[in-house]
Parts: C-alpha cells; structure tokens; sequence
C-alpha cells in the first residue's frame, strides 16, 4: 500500500524533471539580491561606521539569509514544514486577512 496518503514508508524526494518551479528560482535570485545588497551597503558605510558595529550586522544577516537558504533548499525537496514555514507568515499579510475578510 506504498504511494498512498497514509504509507508509512519514507517518501522520496520530488524531483521535478525540468528543474525547480520558476517561482522558486525567483525565490534564490531574491534571495542571492538581498545578500549583495547587504555586502554593498557594508562596503559603503566601511569608512564611516564603527567596524564592529558593521561585523554584527553582517553576521546577523548571514545568519539569517543562511537559515532563508536552508528553508528554501528543503522547500525544493518538498518538505511539508518548509512550506508551512513560508506560507503561515504569509497569511499574516494586510493582503491575506482583507481576503479572508471578503469570504
């Protein structure tokens, strides 16, 4: 009774045959935009600032882009907590609750 809803055997990984889904892809370029974006604004603000103050900052970024990162290579998988992790946020939006709202 493999391939059902209630199998209790580990699911293999989907693999889409064409690559990853283009939602996700622009996912990873935004992703990869935030973090250069994070560099260049470090590299401006080098001579002004304090350099410990720009430390901290970066690494609290590259932490956090590093855990997005790992979310979004699990979501690739088709991890069903990654997905939940991305999307329950999202139904927190001004958007979602005037939606909602309306039914």
């Amino acid at each position: 009774m493999t391939g059902t809803a209630f199998s209790v055997w580990p699911a293999s990984p989907r693999v889409h045959p064409g690559g990853p889904p283009h939602a996700v892809r622009v996912a990873f370029v935004a992703l990869v935009a935030g973090g250069a974006e994070a560099i260049t604004r470090a590299v401006r603000a080098f001579s002004t600032a304090d350099p410990a103050s720009l430390a901290t900052g970066l690494g609290f970024r590259a932490a956090l882009y590093l855990l997005v990162l790992a979310v979004a290579v699990r979501m690739t998988y088709g991890d069903r907590w990654a997905h939940l992790l991305i999307a329950i946020p999202a139904l927190y939006t001004r958007h979602a609750r005037r939606y909602f709202r309306k039914r």
